[in-house]
């Protein structure tokens, strides 16, 4: 068989679009196991960068050479091409991996990232980002809430469902929760980007979106309230508020009868080391009450 026409089929079969016939000429070649041994090695891992078809070419270019040689060398060659090709996937894989951070309920992870840009990770939080492709381009996906402190440098972008957050350098907040998006300044520039509108944030400047809605206010705190152990809250739906408690004490909240929507705003705090003073942080300004069993609790309005 042609080497163009063997290349070809070898490249198909990749592909997964080899009709029968074809598949049963490649089956005839020589090197046929080989390729599926290599084929099958590949497979166990996923890598988008990664090219089988000219990985592949090497292969079928030292199989060839290989053919000019002894048998029992012929044979060796073959396994160390075999060996070879897995290696070079299994570095491809550790290179290429994404590197992903949780913080559990109830807890908070620090994070220094390959530029010493660090990020306070809050509970129930996670970020993802490729260290192999950090320093041409800083992105990161966040779920959740963080606060950073960015290392001059190229474009530091933070990704979320709801919208990005984009800076050179800066220390600023970013709260994403469904679509709920909070925006912090506390240092430098932070531009927004969501489908409604996009902004700059001076430091001082706090952004919200809440459904379709934007709102824009300063502030004077210095850093995000929950570095110190308490969540606060400007104008939050309480539904928000309520999801917040769940997640800094791992436990589930169950509203019964109410007469108001859990929309309403709340503009209060909650401490994250005292479960009873933080059910009274949120009863008591809507004249609930609250049940508690174990890991769950019950609010319902007081008679």
């Amino acid at each position: 068989m042609k080497k163009m026409k063997q290349e070809k089929l070898i490249q198909k079969w990749l592909d997964n679009q080899l009709s029968q016939e074809e598949l049963n000429e490649l089956r005839q070649l020589e090197e046929y196991q080989d390729y599926k041994k290599i084929a099958e090695t590949a497979e166990q891992f996923t890598v988008p960068a990664y090219n089988k078809a000219k990985s592949f070419q090497k292969i079928n270019a030292a199989i060839e050479e290989s053919k000019q040689k002894s048998s029992w060398t012929k044979q060796l060659l073959k396994v160390a091409a075999v060996a070879a090709i897995a290696f070079s996937v299994y570095f491809a894989i550790s290179y290429n991996s994404a590197t992903e951070i949780q913080a559990l309920a109830g807890t908070t992870e620090h994070v220094i990232l390959p530029d010493e840009s660090s990020v306070e990770l809050n509970d129930g939080s996670s970020l993802t980002y490729y260290k192999s492709k950090w320093n041409k381009n800083r992105l990161l996906k966040l779920n959740g809430e963080a606060y950073f402190e960015v290392a001059k440098g190229k474009k530091f972008t933070v990704e979320t469902t709801a919208g990005n957050i984009s800076v050179l350098g800066t220390k600023f907040n970013v709260k994403q929760r469904g679509d709920y998006l909070e925006v912090t300044c506390y240092e430098g520039l932070v531009k927004v980007t969501t489908p409604q509108k996009e902004i700059k944030l001076a430091a001082g400047e706090n952004f919200q979106l809440i459904g379709n809605i934007t709102h824009q206010k300063g502030i004077s705190a210095r850093k995000p309230s929950w570095l110190d152990g308490v969540s606060s809250f400007n104008s939050v739906p309480l539904e928000q508020v309520i999801s917040e408690l769940e997640r800094q004490y791992n436990i589930e909240i169950t509203l019964k009868k109410l007469t108001f929507d859990t929309d309403e705003l709340f503009t209060g705090s909650f401490v994250h080391n005292d479960l009873k003073t933080a059910l009274q942080s949120i009863t008591v300004p809507f004249n609930l009450t609250y049940e508690q069993n174990n890991s769950t609790v019950i609010l319902s309005e007081r008679e």
